[in-house]
């Protein structure tokens, strides 16, 4: 039994040497409306909830916002897992950092990119990773494809969610006149 699982463990860390030390996933939507309005949405970590299945809200592990919307240092935690903004280029380009704690230990950089097209904005989402040897490595193997399906669904959330917002102009304040004795 012993050499059973000197062996097992002996093919886990061959199999994670040749296994890819990083990964890249790139997603994109094109949505049918203006960069400024999408770019708002994305750039407020509080409301990812809005779009995002991995920000919705759970009793057991609450999601905690610090820092001002759109600007660096913004902060969401949740459990084991940790998302900040670190670049902007307003209306143009975000940067995030994810670190993730549990169950295995995974740092990826996420940029998220608005580009105007001929009916709205293109947002290009590109998630990038170092994967440690081996844990990570044999992680990555699972997590790369898992990664880009919950890319495409929050993508198409934020599709949704955008064009489904009215772009009413606000309603004009009627304010009386003032009582100007002659």
């Amino acid at each position: 039994m012993f050499f059973i699982i000197l062996a097992f463990i002996a093919v886990v860390l061959l199999l994670a040497i040749v296994l890819p030390s990083r990964y890249s996933v790139v997603r994109s939507v094109e949505i049918n409306k203006q960069e400024e309005g999408v770019y708002a949405r994305v750039a407020d970590l509080s409301r990812w909830k809005e779009w995002d299945p991995w920000f919705r809200p759970d009793t057991k592990e609450p999601n905690v916002i610090q820092g001002a919307a759109g600007e660096e240092g913004q902060t969401r935690n949740r459990g084991e897992a940790k998302v900040s903004i670190i670049d902007v280029l307003e209306n143009e380009k975000l940067l995030f950092d994810r670190q993730l704690i549990s169950p295995v230990r995974l740092h990826s950089l996420d940029s998220v990119a608005f580009e105007k097209t001929a009916i709205g904005t293109l947002v290009t989402w590109t998630s990038k990773a170092d994967l440690d040897y081996p844990l990570g490595r044999i992680y990555g193997l699972f997590n790369k494809s898992a990664r880009a399906k919950r890319m495409e669904a929050s993508l198409a959330a934020l599709k949704e969610i955008s064009e489904s917002e009215t772009d009413q102009p606000p309603k004009p304040v009627s304010v009386p006149a003032p009582n100007i004795p002659e």
